[in-house]
């Protein structure tokens, strides 16, 4: 996962696997959110992906994490204003670096991305509120990526795929207690137990991935960052 010491160690000069694993993980959470707010900005799909395909290259080729400032508290707060200067500083004067220009080009879906900002209500919404919302599902979605993997290591695989619409609010919805029951041959008790010990392994996971995004985790302050989080899918 990524966290303030990763970034800091990337920025020092660490093990470069360790820089590449950092920032794999920064555009897995946040492409979709950045890709969002250059959107929201008024930028075209194709001008949207160039800028935030080159903002991960910028960030890759460790220059970003130079600029690294822990004081600023929370890791989305910095590359949210890094990435504002990014498209100010370097897109909009025309230097942007294209793809494929020296900087190992990263994986991602933009008509993927594009798609999902479609589907985002048109009103009046800031690009800042944009990206705080999209960010906030990526958290929500890559957690349950998480449990979707340990529950199939653990061979639990089918009755969390059945359970997943209980903590994601992108999934399709779920079906009842008695269907779910059913499906897996076990008693209405035995699911409701299930969805307990899911929701709670889920706000582990919320908890750590939280944590590692901010300078000060403290319990206090990770509570404030999930409530944000939950303001944030609430519109």
């Amino acid at each position: 996962m990524t966290r303030w010491s990763v970034v800091v160690a990337s920025r020092d000069g660490g093990d470069p696997d360790v820089s590449r694993l950092a920032i794999d993980e920064l555009c897995r959470i946040y492409w979709q959110p950045l890709y969002s707010y250059a959107r929201r900005q008024g930028l075209s799909p194709q001008d949207a992906e160039d800028v935030t395909q080159g903002f991960f290259e910028f960030a890759l080729s460790k220059d970003l994490f130079g600029a690294a400032d822990e004081s600023v508290g929370k890791l989305r707060s910095f590359l949210l204003t890094a990435f504002t200067r990014h498209v100010r500083g370097v897109w909009r004067q025309g230097q942007a670096q294209k793809r494929g220009g020296g900087v190992a080009t990263l994986s991602i879906d933009a008509s993927q991305a594009e798609e999902s900002y479609s589907l985002e209500p048109v009103d009046h919404c800031t690009p800042e509120t944009l990206f705080e919302r999209q960010y906030a599902l990526r958290m929500v979605e890559t957690a349950v990526e998480q449990l979707h993997e340990e529950q199939k290591a653990a061979g639990k695989e089918e009755a969390f795929l059945l359970l997943r619409p209980r903590l994601d609010p992108t999934a399709a919805e779920a079906g009842t207690d008695k269907e779910i029951a059913e499906n897996l041959g076990v008693s209405h008790d035995a699911v409701r137990q299930m969805i307990s010990r899911l929701r709670k392994r889920f706000r582990e996971i919320m908890k750590e991935r939280v944590a590692g995004t901010l300078q000060d985790p403290s319990p206090m302050a990770v509570e404030e960052e999930l409530t944000a989080l939950r303001r944030a899918l609430a519109g």
